[in-house]
């Protein structure tokens, strides 16, 4: 007597009844339940948040797209994560200016990050705020 185990047997195959099945269960939300379940992964800026203590942990980024001839391209930035996962960019500039504080004053913690602009105009203001 032969007995198969999980490695010999073959694969099951999908038959396009259940296929569609499982489609149709999965099509039965309607656009308010989906919008309501929607959460954005996208990355937001310093900026969006009231304060931040900057005692955070700072993480690196790493990724890679491709340039407008289609060649990959890798790039890299700086994040600040909250408690809920949610991920903020910390741009080069306000890193520099959080430098010119922690020299004036290493004892403050919390901050705000005034952004005005947009694109290649875009300028950041760090400040203070009072703990």
């Amino acid at each position: 007597m032969k007995t198969e185990n999980k490695y010999t047997k073959s694969p099951k195959k999908k038959t396009i009844e259940g296929v569609e099945k499982k489609m149709k269960k999965e099509q039965t939300k309607t656009l308010k339940e989906q919008a309501q379940q929607y959460e954005n992964t996208d990355t937001k800026n310093i900026a969006d948040l009231d304060k931040f203590d900057w005692n955070m942990t700072l993480h690196t980024y790493k990724g890679e797209t491709t340039d407008d001839d289609g060649n990959p391209k890798k790039f890299a930035y700086k994040y600040l994560e909250d408690k809920h996962g949610t991920r903020y960019r910390v741009p080069w500039t306000v890193i520099g200016q959080l430098k010119d504080f922690v020299e004036e004053n290493p004892e403050h913690n919390y901050y705000k990050v005034k952004k005005t602009g947009s694109g290649m105009k875009t300028r950041y203001t760090v400040m203070p705020v009072p703990e």
